[in-house]
C-alpha cells in the first residue's frame, strides 16, 4: 500500500485500490492477482473511452468515403477505390424513405445496443 501512496494515491484511495487488487482477501497482492486487476481495469477503460457508433445513412455514406480515401493512397489497393466509389453512388439513389426506415430509425428499435 505505501507505493499507492508514493504515487499520489491518498489514504482513502489506497485502501479501495489495494481491496480491489488483493483479491483474496489475504492481505498481500500476488502477480496473478496483479495481473486480473491490470487486466479488468484496462478492458473497463478501453470501454469507457470508445466514442459512440453512429448508426445513420450519412455516417454510412461518410465511412465509405474515407475508406475510399484510403484505398486511392495505396497504388496497391487503389483498384478496389472504384467499386467502393461504384457502391457509394448506388447507395446515394436508395430512396430517402427507405433510408430512415432502415437506418436512422433503427436504432430506436434496439437502444441498448445503438446508443451511448
Amino acid at each position: 500500500m505505501c507505493v499507492l501512496k508514493d504515487v499520489g494515491f491518498d489514504e482513502e484511495e489506497a485502501h479501495k485500490v489495494y481491496a480491489q487488487v488483493d483479491s483474496d482477501g489475504e492481505g498481500g497482492v500476488s502477480l496473478a492477482e496483479f495481473e486480473a486487476w491490470m487486466m479488468k481495469n484496462q478492458r473497463e477503460q478501453s470501454v469507457r473511452m470508445k466514442p459512440p457508433v453512429r448508426m445513420t445513412f450519412a455516417a454510412l455514406v461518410e465511412n465509405v468515403e474515407k475508406l475510399i480515401a484510403v484505398l486511392k493512397r495505396d497504388e496497391k489497393l487503389e483498384s478496389h477505390a472504384a467499386f467502393f466509389s461504384t457502391s457509394l453512388t448506388a447507395l446515394k439513389q436508395v430512396p430517402l424513405f427507405i433510408r430512415k426506415v432502415l437506418i436512422d430509425i433503427y436504432p430506436c428499435v434496439c437502444p441498448r445496443k445503438y446508443t451511448s
